[in-house]
């Protein structure tokens, strides 16, 4: 699999939407006869509108000053505060100690709190499949998006740790040449990401997010050439690709 393909495709494809998203061009007609160009921001027919030109200045007109508004007014919410759940699934794409491919398979769960317009934090919770083990990752997110808008770009960093809650009896292992019962422990998690979300409705939207994710694992097993234990440590650094629901 060709990570470099995946990423490039990926970053492509977020590049298009901000695109398409930014290159509308909104209208609002004063009373006075003044015309102000650029992306609707916040928009309350009865209350007031907020636009932000093509040169980046932001206007906010009172209802009683605006004489027509010309644009596609099912898009663009004010963010609320307050609770928010977003739920994503995706693939991780990296490799293992002895770079070899590593590819699985990821689910994640965020409830959180909008603070502003921009940042909103949660506590996550997934699951991850790994060396066919599954592990349970809970970790703390941050989120900061770029515009007010309902369309926003977004930067993002999260860390927690990630369980495998099987006993040890029960608990999968996997073999190797000269080694034997292989058991995969727990361990701490972090990573960074960038991408896009978008409401279509105001309390309902998707994210589409790129990132890179850190993952420490540890495994005991025992090396029959000198008939001991060994502790051997898993570093693993793969890319993140998600797609997410997001509600509130």
């Amino acid at each position: 699999m060709n990570v470099k393909l995946i990423i490039t495709v990926t970053l492509c494809v977020l590049s298009l939407l901000s695109f398409s998203q930014n290159n509308k061009t909104d209208v609002v007609y004063l009373i006075d006869g003044s015309i102000i160009r650029g992306t609707i921001v916040e928009y309350f027919i009865e209350d007031y509108v907020i636009i932000e030109t093509t040169n980046s200045k932001i206007y906010k007109f009172p209802a009683q000053d605006i004489k027509n508004v010309n644009a596609d007014i099912s898009q663009p919410f004010a963010i609320k505060g307050g609770y928010f759940n977003n739920t994503s699934f995706g693939v991780l794409i990296g490799e293992n100690n002895y770079n070899n491919p590593l590819v699985n398979f990821t689910f994640n769960m965020i409830n959180g709190y909008q603070i502003n317009n921009h940042l909103q934090t949660g506590i996550g919770i997934g699951v991850d499949v790994i060396y066919q083990q599954l592990f349970f990752p809970v970790f703390f997110d941050f989120k900061y998006h770029m515009r007010e808008s309902s369309f926003s770009p977004f930067i993002g960093a999260f860390g927690g740790y990630s369980f495998q809650t099987e006993k040890d009896e029960e608990k999968p292992r996997y073999w190797d040449y000269y080694y034997s019962q292989n058991e995969i422990k727990s361990g701490h998690m972090y990573g960074i990401e960038i991408g896009i979300r978008n409401y279509t409705k105001e309390n309902l939207g998707y994210t589409l997010s790129i990132g890179y994710r850190f993952q420490y694992l540890s495994a005991k097993y025992q090396d029959w050439s000198y008939n001991v234990e060994v502790l051997e440590e898993h570093y693993l650094n793969r890319f993140k690709l998600t797609i997410g629901i997001i509600f509130n």
